[in-house]
């Protein structure tokens, strides 16, 4: 595979799991376009636990995607360089984004993180619609 896409959140804390949401849906659009030109990990709260099965997969490409805190409109994401995580708040993780996205750069051409703008993160499993609209878009620029 040249291409991992890794969806990453808490999926009970409602817009938190909009990374994970993104994987699923994109592979439900992949699988109807019968591309299957992407390895899709759902990572949920520990991307870190994959870094094995995407090094073996040796891709030119990965996409992470996870919800950040960025002062924007609910659903609106951005491309977030290592730089800006530090100003950003990120979900928590057991490990920091930028230090995965420097390991997976030892091997991979090009580490994107995508982080989408929640509107809530509290208790729940349900995303808010806000989030959930700007999905098709997210998944149209990946």
């Amino acid at each position: 595979m040249d291409n991992i896409l890794v969806g990453i959140g808490n999926l009970i804390r409602k817009d938190d799991a909009i990374g994970c949401y993104i994987a699923d849906e994109f592979e439900k659009v992949e699988k109807k376009m019968m591309f299957e030109e992407w390895k899709i990990i759902s990572a949920e709260t520990v991307p870190e636990n994959y870094t094995s099965v995407m090094r073996k997969l040796n891709p030119k490409l990965i996409v992470l995607v996870d919800s950040a805190e960025m002062n924007i409109r609910p659903g609106e994401f951005r491309i977030i360089n290592k730089q800006m995580m530090e100003k950003l708040h990120l979900t928590t993780h057991a490990m920091p984004l930028s230090f995965l996205m420097t390991y997976l750069e030892e091997f991979c051409e090009k580490v994107l993180l995508i982080g989408v703008q929640p509107k809530e993160l509290g208790d729940g499993e349900e995303m808010t619609e806000e989030v959930k609209q700007y999905v098709p878009e997210i998944i149209k620029q990946i």
